[in-house]
C-alpha cells in the first residue's frame, strides 16, 4: 500500500491527443499515492511539453538513449509500474518493454489494441472499449476503468459556439475532421448512404493532407463511385488548433469513421456542440467514439449497426430547430459529464494503478515471475 513509482513512456508529451487526455490527470495526481516519471522520446519541445516537465516528479529526455540504456535507466529509477502510451505508433519504445525493466508493465491511451507482447502485463481500458467477449484477443490482462477509459480536457482558450449552419443554409452539412487514413472505402460507402437519404446535404472534410490534389481526387472518385456528386464534398486543409475547432461551426452533424473510429476529434466535435454519430465495431479501435459519446451522456448518438447509423443521422438532420437547441446546450452537458470529470477520473485511474500493483504483489507472493 506504499506510494507507487509509476513511469510513462511516450513520443507524445507535446501538442497531441496525449496532452488533452492525460495532462490534467497527471498534474492532478495524488502524489502521496503515486509518483510520476516521464520518459519522453520525442525531439519536439513545445509549451505542452513544458507543462509536462513542470508536473513530473522526474522528466527524462530519452530520445537519444538506445533500448538497453533506457531500460537500465528505468531500473535505476526504481519504477514499479511502467506504462506505454504509444503502442505500435510512431516513436514507440516497445523494445524497451520487451527487456522488462520494471516488475509490472502496462499499455494505455494512444494505441487502441493489444500490444501483443508477452512482457506487457495489463491494458487499461473500459467496458465499452474492451467488452468481456474481446478479452481473448489480448495478451494483456484487461483493467477497466469505471466510465470512459479517458478523460477529455477542453482547450483553455475561448471557442465560441454558433447556430448550426443549416439554419442559414437550408441544407445539412455533415462533417468529419478525422485523419484521412481513417476514411476507408467502407466509411465512404456508409456516408454515401447518409448523403443519399438527406436531400441537398453536403459533406465537409478537414485535415492538412487535403492540400494534396491526388488525395482529394481519390476521395472524390470514391464518392462518385457510390453515387455522390463531387460538388457535394468540400475539402479544407486544417489550420491552427483554435481555428480548426472554429470550423466545426460550419458542420451540423459529425459522422464517425469505420472500422477505425476517432478519439480526440469526437470529443472536440461534442465540445463545439456538434452531434457525433458513432458506430461501434468489433475491435477496440472501432469503439473509441462510442465510448466517448456514451461517457458524455449521449446514447442517442451510438449506433448499433450501419442501418441504425443512417437512421440516427437522418433523424437528426430532419429537425433543424432541434439541432440548434443541441448546439446551444450540448457543451454544458459535456462539461458536466463523466467525459470531463477530471477529479472522478483521476480517482478511478489511481485506483486502477493500485489494483495493478496489488495483483502484481499477490502474484509475487505466490511465486510468480513478477
Amino acid at each position: 500500500e506504499r506510494t507507487i513509482r509509476v513511469g510513462f513512456v511516450s513520443d507524445d508529451f507535446r501538442f497531441h491527443a496525449v496532452y488533452f487526455f492525460f495532462h490534467d490527470t497527471f498534474t492532478g495526481r495524488p502524489r502521496e499515492r503515486w509518483r510520476g516519471t516521464l520518459y519522453a522520446n520525442q525531439t519536439v519541445v513545445d509549451n505542452c511539453t513544458r507543462t509536462f516537465m513542470e508536473a513530473a516528479d522526474i522528466f527524462r529526455d530519452v530520445s537519444a538513449m538506445d533500448d538497453k540504456t533506457l531500460a537500465r535507466q528505468i531500473r535505476d529509477d526504481g519504477i514499479d509500474i511502467l506504462i506505454d502510451l504509444d503502442g505500435h505508433t510512431k516513436g514507440n519504445r516497445l523494445p524497451v518493454f520487451a527487456l522488462r525493466p520494471a516488475p509490472v508493465q502496462a499499455t494505455f491511451l494512444d494505441y487502441v489494441d493489444t500490444s501483443g507482447l508477452d512482457a506487457m502485463d495489463f491494458i487499461i481500458a473500459d467496458e465499452n472499449l474492451i467488452p468481456p467477449e474481446l478479452e481473448k484477443y489480448y495478451t494483456e490482462e484487461v483493467i477497466r476503468l469505471a466510465g470512459d477509459a479517458l478523460c477529455y480536457s477542453p482547450p483553455d482558450y475561448e471557442t465560441p459556439l454558433s447556430e448550426p449552419p443549416a439554419v442559414k443554409n437550408g441544407y445539412i452539412t455533415f462533417g468529419c475532421f478525422n485523419t484521412a487514413h481513417k476514411i476507408s472505402t467502407e466509411t465512404v460507402a456508409l456516408w454515401s448512404r447518409v448523403l443519399d437519404r438527406v436531400e441537398r446535404s453536403r459533406l465537409l472534410l478537414n485535415v492538412p493532407i487535403y492540400r494534396n490534389q491526388v488525395v482529394r481526387e481519390r476521395y472524390l472518385g470514391l464518392f462518385e463511385g457510390n453515387g455522390i456528386a463531387r460538388q457535394r464534398v468540400e475539402f479544407r486543409q486544417g489550420t491552427s488548433h483554435e481555428l480548426f475547432l472554429g470550423q466545426y461551426r460550419d458542420v451540423d452533424i459529425a459522422l464517425d469513421t469505420t472500422p477505425y473510429s476517432s478519439g480526440l476529434n469526437t470529443c472536440e466535435a461534442l465540445w463545439m456542440g456538434v452531434p457525433v454519430i458513432a458506430l461501434a465495431g468489433e475491435r477496440q479501435s472501432a469503439r473509441l467514439a462510442t465510448s466517448h459519446v456514451l461517457a458524455a451522456g449521449f446514447p442517442e448518438y451510438a449506433a448499433k449497426d450501419k442501418d441504425d447509423f443512417i437512421a440516427k443521422a437522418t433523424t437528426l438532420a430532419a429537425d433543424i430547430p432541434a439541432l440548434n437547441e443541441r448546439r446551444q446546450g450540448q457543451r454544458h452537458k459535456v462539461a458536466a459529464s463523466a467525459l470531463c470529470d477530471r477529479g472522478r477520473y483521476t480517482e478511478h485511474f489511481t485506483e486502477a494503478l493500485r489494483t495493478i500493483w496489488r495483483k502484481a504483489c499477490a502474484k509475487q507472493e505466490k511465486g510468480g515471475t513478477q
